[in-house]
């Protein structure tokens, strides 16, 4: 077996690898009369029935005017020094390179494979010529999973370590490449972020613990309603969030400072610009604290819950469950920016925003939505940017997204995106309201215009 053949399988298994990882079916393409095969040149894709050739053409597959289809069952596209030229040439049989073979890509098919099935890639599009009818994919290599069927509530990274932490446990890592599927010691699963203050990594698992580089050990344990969610490093003393309160940590003694403001109906998320603290609650407010002194305020946002401040260059983006808002602190002015059911997070990168919700994931550029990952739940703050990647937790895995993939092969082919009305259930906070009901919200993306 020569040094070429080996290289040759080596592409094919990563190939069929990353078709099974990140393959989503998208549409059914219907003839007059069964499609004998398929064939693409990267650029160029054709269907062959046994009578007519078509040309797939924004979209759609359109007949074209041929010479003879009297020569084979089959039509393949030939090479030639002009791309738009569009040559082809019939056989008899499937030529073997565009074969799909049983052990390749049969777990894609409806139905069980059978023999005489054709490929062909076109961008990030793979079409597959099945029981006459030509089946659509998109390849999605702009991202892959890790931690697969583990929901990811976490992420912290950094030059020297990357922590991941999760329900089904606390992952570190040291080499940027590799992901350890062994969980360390001291901490079972997490709920909250992971924060580093100062040298030190905590974690936010109902209780703080502080990571010693072996394992997790606790800092200070659940004191009645105070089960940790989230840290903030502020001057000489740490902002902690729970639940139902926020305040302040002695980080040297592991000791309550003090409790800064309380709530019954229960916060989400919290952060700091210049000396104010923000609070976002469960009943639609944000709560501004002022850390040197001076009157508190609230401000109503929504009013169903707000779960997220993404600061960013001293405008707040707050993610609720009826939308996304700006908020500017300087002029205390709000504004609904769009419309849409359970928005959780979101993260400025670049000129855009991605926020992500329980049904995806989305871009908001130049007042237009794109989708850019369907149909994944997606966690409350877990959102983390390092470096090209973006890290982002979901009830299926760990979610690492290729940004500069993202903006040069993907964005400039999406189209806006508008959703229709879905039925969601959501659960009031237990031990307050244990009641839960069907809400229905409008999933149209309603956006303002500047």
């Amino acid at each position: 077996m020569n040094k070429r053949y080996l290289y040759f399988l080596l592409i094919l298994f990563i190939s069929i690898k990353g078709f099974a990882q990140d393959t989503v079916f998208i549409n059914v393409h219907s003839f007059e009369e069964p499609i004998n095969n398929v064939d693409g040149d990267g650029k160029n894709l054709i269907a062959r029935s046994d009578t007519y050739l078509y040309h797939f053409i924004n979209g759609n597959f359109k007949k074209i005017a041929t010479t003879n289809l009297a020569k084979g069952r089959f039509t393949w596209l030939s090479q030639s020094a002009n791309p738009d030229l569009l040559q082809t040439y019939c056989s008899d049989i499937i030529n073997p390179e565009k074969n799909v073979s049983a052990k390749e890509n049969s777990k894609f098919l409806p139905g069980y494979f059978v023999e005489g099935l054709t490929k062909a890639k076109i961008g990030n599009k793979l079409f597959i010529c099945y029981r006459g009818t030509v089946l659509e994919y998109q390849i999605r290599n702009y991202y892959k999973i890790e931690h697969k069927s583990e929901s990811i509530r976490s992420i912290y990274v950094d030059d020297s370590i990357r922590v991941i932490a999760g329900y089904s446990g606390i992952y570190v890592d040291s080499i940027y490449n590799v992901f350890t599927t062994t969980p360390i010691r001291g901490a079972y699963y997490s709920n909250g972020e992971v924060n580093k203050i100062g040298n030190s990594i905590y974690i936010n698992y109902d209780n703080l613990g502080v990571y010693d580089g072996h394992e997790i050990k606790d800092a200070i344990k659940i004191h009645d309603k105070f089960k940790f969610r989230k840290l903030i490093s502020y001057q000489q003393y740490a902002i902690y969030l729970t639940d139902f309160s926020v305040g302040r940590l002695d980080l040297k003694t592991n000791s309550f400072i003090d409790t800064l403001l309380t709530n019954i109906i229960g916060f989400n998320d919290a952060d700091i610009l210049g000396d104010n603290l923000y609070v976002a609650a469960e009943n639609g407010k944000l709560y501004c604290i002022p850390l040197n002194g001076g009157k508190q305020k609230s401000f109503s946002i929504s009013e169903k819950p707000i779960y997220h401040i993404n600061n960013c260059i001293d405008t707040f983006y707050i993610s609720g469950q009826d939308g996304l808002y700006k908020f500017i602190p300087n002029s205390e002015k709000t504004e609904k920016i769009l419309t849409h059911s359970m928005v959780i997070q979101s993260l400025c990168v670049d000129k855009s925003l991605l926020f992500t919700t329980y049904k995806g994931m989305y871009l908001y550029n130049d007042n237009k939505v794109y989708e850019i990952i369907r149909n994944v739940e997606f966690n409350k703050r877990s959102m983390f940017k390092y470096d090209k990647f973006i890290y982002v937790g979901s009830v299926e895995g760990l979610y690492l997204i290729d940004w500069p993939l993202v903006k040069l092969d993907l964005i400039p082919g999406l189209t806006p995106t508008i959703l229709n009305k879905i039925r969601i259930r959501y659960y009031k906070r237990k031990g307050f309201l244990n009641s839960c009901k069907d809400g229905e919200f409008d999933e149209s993306f309603v956006v303002k215009h500047h």
